[in-house]
C-alpha cells in the first residue's frame, strides 16, 4: 500500500494561518494609506515608528518592520520627496542617517493612526480584553521562538 504523502493543513497549520492573516492585513492596510494619504504601508511603518521612536535610523524602521533596509530606504525616499520626513547624517562623516518627522508628517500619521486603531477594533470585534491579551501573548510567543525557524 501506497504511503500518504505529507499535505499542509491549511485548517490547523499556524505558519499558513499567521501568514494568510498577515497579507490579508497588509494588503488591505496598503489600499487604506494609498486611498486616504497616497503612500503605501511601507511608507505608513516609517511614520508609525517616527511618531514613537523620534529620529530612528533606517536600520532600526528596518528591524521592527522585518524588512530588508532596501525596502525601508526607498519608503524614506517616498516620503522625503512628499515632505512627510526630514533625514539627517552623512556617510562621509560617519554618523548615522536619522530620520524625523515633519510637522505634514506628523499630522498624516496622527490622521493616520486612528483609521489604524479602527481597523485593529474592527479585526478584534467580539474578542474580550482577555482574548485580546492571549492573542498577544501568543504572537510575542511565536516572536520569541522565530529565531529556531530562520536555521532551518
Amino acid at each position: 500500500m501506497a504511503e500518504q504523502p505529507l499535505l499542509t493543513d491549511f485548517e490547523r497549520s499556524v505558519a499558513f494561518l499567521v501568514t494568510s492573516l498577515a497579507n490579508k492585513l497588509a494588503n488591505a492596510s496598503s489600499k487604506r494609506w494609498r486611498r486616504k494619504f497616497g503612500i503605501g504601508l511601507m511608507e505608513w511603518r516609517v511614520l508609525a515608528l517616527l511618531r514613537v521612536e523620534p529620529e530612528a535610523t533606517p536600520g532600526r524602521v528596518a528591524q521592527v518592520a522585518g524588512v530588508d533596509k532596501s525596502v525601508v530606504s526607498r519608503a524614506v525616499t517616498t516620503l522625503e520627496d512628499r515632505g512627510l520626513i526630514g533625514v539627517s547624517g552623512e556617510a562621509q562623516t560617519g554618523r548615522q542617517t536619522r530620520l524625523k518627522l515633519t510637522p505634514a508628517g506628523a499630522a498624516v500619521h496622527d490622521e493616520g493612526i486612528v483609521l489604524s486603531l479602527k481597523a485593529e477594533a474592527e479585526l478584534l470585534h467580539g474578542f474580550s480584553d482577555e482574548d485580546r491579551a492571549a492573542v498577544v501573548a501568543l504572537l510575542k510567543r511565536l516572536g520569541a521562538n522565530f529565531p529556531r525557524v530562520e536555521g532551518i
